[in-house]
């Protein structure tokens, strides 16, 4: 996503002491990465924008007497963040990839919503928004945001939707998904 940080690595494809002192030159959207470019720089480290493109980053390997030489490109495209609720079973553990849920009246149902396509260090700046049919409903918000406990009512029937929206303050990366309720 955008914002997030990406590591690309070159492994020259030389043996022994060939591949110490190698030079690396990196290039990210044809721009020059001087910075993070030069003897045994095998590693460049980029913060992605994804404006609409992909990211193209490139890397030239040479020898200091310039006798090898290797050259790679690499395409990095951009994924919207995701969200898929997964419902949470005291016996079975998280049905994975539930696209819908039921409870039983007077029962409680745990809906989690894992969020695909975050950085992992930015899941410490992700707030999530849940709201059941337009209602702001009770959740954990503090210590586990990505939980909806659900408490319906005896004798209640019918279906709800629940919605979540989840955002990086940082980056201003989104995504929404909703996750019908049937109680019976």
């Amino acid at each position: 996503t955008k914002g997030s940080a990406v590591y690309v690595s070159a492994f020259a494809p030389t043996g022994g002491s060939i591949s110490k002192n190698l030079i690396y030159k990196w290039t990210l959207n044809n721009n020059a990465q001087s910075s993070s470019s030069g003897t045994n720089k095998q590693t460049l480290k980029i913060i992605t924008q994804f404006l609409g493109l992909p990211e193209v980053v490139s890397v030239k390997v040479e020898n200091i007497d310039k006798t090898l030489s290797f050259e790679q490109s690499l395409v990095i495209s951009g994924q919207q963040p995701e969200i898929h609720f997964c419902v949470i079973d005291v016996l079975s553990g998280c049905s994975r990839g539930a696209g819908s849920a039921s409870v039983q009246a007077g029962d409680t149902i745990d809906i989690r919503a894992n969020s695909f396509y975050f950085g992992k260090d930015e899941l410490k700046f992700l707030i999530y928004s849940w709201d059941i049919n337009g209602q702001n409903p009770t959740t954990k918000a503090k210590t586990q945001p990505e939980l909806l406990a659900l408490k319906t009512q005896s004798g209640q029937q019918g279906d709800l939707q629940a919605n979540v929206f989840i955002k990086n303050i940082i980056t201003g990366a989104t995504a929404r998904n909703s996750i019908p309720i049937t109680i019976k």
